[in-house]
């Protein structure tokens, strides 16, 4: 993606994997063009070399037959998966947020992660799209809460609630719960 970012058109794209002994940062280098001489005209005429790091896994057949090595390589492959499963279902939920190894070594599973949270600040829809997303589970939690007894524990979630109302994003379970809390009266109007 960050050739696209650069130029819209690019004659060609090499991706480059460095060797599995090395030590891959999270950060990737910015993609380094050329002039390619045989591009004729076609697309930005430059040639893209994009950095991939380092492969996540390396495998022989020997890996593959003896049960200690396929299982190791398998928890790891399902660890970088689970990894990419979480910063999709963010992304699929509109939260602007990827979970991802801060390094990594080749058929090794990372040992610390960091998460990272993108935003364009003058993206004014953002705020009414995370409502949208975020409402239906603060008045689930609400809700569980306000169920269990937690009274207390639930009407801390009125604030992020009336945030979501605010916003046209609140159903009527949301309005109801925020009725239940005593924090708005009858007719809608704020009463804490």
């Amino acid at each position: 993606m960050q050739v696209f970012w650069k130029t819209t058109f690019p004659f060609r794209i090499d991706c480059r994997i460095a060797a599995p002994e090395c030590n891959t940062p999270v950060e990737t280098p910015e993609p380094q063009s050329q002039l390619e001489a045989g591009s004729n005209g076609q697309g930005d005429g430059r040639v893209w070399t994009v950095d991939l790091g380092a492969p996540l896994l390396s495998l022989t057949f020997q890996d593959l037959v003896g049960d200690d090595a396929r299982s190791e390589r398998c928890e790891i492959l399902l660890h970088w998966i689970a990894l990419d499963r979480w910063s999709l279902n963010a992304l699929a939920s509109g939260i602007p947020r990827v979970r991802l190894p801060q390094w990594y070594r080749t058929n090794e599973k990372p040992s610390m992660e960091q998460v990272l949270m993108f935003w364009h600040p003058a993206d004014e829809s953002r705020a009414a799209q995370m409502a949208d997303v975020l409402g239906p589970a603060i008045v689930s939690i609400a809700r569980q809460l306000f169920s269990q007894g937690k009274v207390d524990e639930a009407r801390q979630w009125a604030g992020p609630l009336k945030w979501c109302r605010d916003r046209n994003a609140l159903d009527p379970l949301g309005e109801e719960i925020l009725y239940n809390l005593g924090t708005i009266g009858p007719s809608g109007e704020c009463v804490v």
